[in-house]
């Protein structure tokens, strides 16, 4: 299980991700929980509006399907390589942006930190936040600078460029250069330690009736969470933290719901 390519390929991987969550959600059962004034509160911020958008679809509305795909095995052998095709369904989603929309009472620009996270919303609507908050699955997370001014401003967030998700992993074609191509390069800051949500799985599949949700954004203060002040937000630091750093965000991972 040390390796992040073949972890999830183990059955034990996944008894021993719920032992842990199962002792941690204990321990977090003792912890007193954030309060609007103390914790959540960004005095002069207010979010008027969250919207998402994918094309050919109404207003907030996720399309997901199944995609027939072909996956390429390459059995290393350096006296006999052999290669095999396999075709797979795997799930997938149309591209989607958020648009957020924010007004600022402040005398100077500063930085907001949006926090967005979605959960199923019959499980939302009934009982109190200690029942469904394990419900909310982070979404994204980042960072934009907020101007000194009355007016309403907007920003734009592609699905593609979520901090949950894992960048594209190169295959050994790739890395090797295959033809005329130029090898592959990875980017060792970018990869961050080579974790992440895959990218297709970042919607959850829902029904063919279509699974109303509940999207939840919380803008905070950057400039007060930020551990590092003189360093940007890492774009995929979400899941699986900075490497070779400490994790760049005061808040716990998945905060408010953590």
């Amino acid at each position: 299980m040390i390796n992040n390519a073949t972890a999830q390929k183990d059955p034990v991987f996944y008894r021993w991700h719920k032992h842990i969550d199962t002792v941690f959600e204990a321990y977090r059962s003792h912890i007193d929980p954030y309060t609007d004034e103390t914790e959540m509160n960004n005095p002069g911020i207010s979010l008027e509006s969250v919207t998402v958008r994918t094309d050919g679809e109404k207003m907030n509305t996720l399309h997901t399907f199944m995609k027939e795909v072909t996956y390429k095995y390459t059995f290393y052998d350096p006296d006999a390589p052999t290669v095999k095709t396999e075709k797979r369904k795997m799930l997938q989603h149309r591209p989607f942006r958020y648009t957020f929309t924010v007004k600022s009472t402040r005398k100077t620009p500063g930085h907001v930190v949006f926090r967005v996270f979605m959960a199923p919303d019959d499980q939302v609507q009934t009982g109190h936040m200690s029942r469904f908050r394990n419900a909310f699955i982070e979404m994204d997370k980042f960072v934009v600078e907020v101007k000194a001014t009355s007016q309403e401003q907007t920003f734009e967030r592609e699905s593609k460029d979520s901090s949950v998700i894992l960048l594209h992993q190169p295959t050994i074609e790739e890395i090797n250069g295959d033809g005329n191509k130029k090898p592959v390069v990875t980017d060792d800051d970018e990869a961050v330690c080579g974790c992440g949500w895959p990218s297709n799985l970042l919607v959850p599949r829902g029904t063919h009736e279509g699974m109303p949700a509940r999207l939840f954004v919380l803008a905070t203060d950057w400039d007060r969470d930020t551990a590092k002040p003189e360093e940007p937000l890492p774009s995929r630091v979400s899941y699986c933290g900075k490497k070779d750093g400490s994790y760049p965000d005061r808040r716990p991972m998945g905060f408010p719901f953590d």
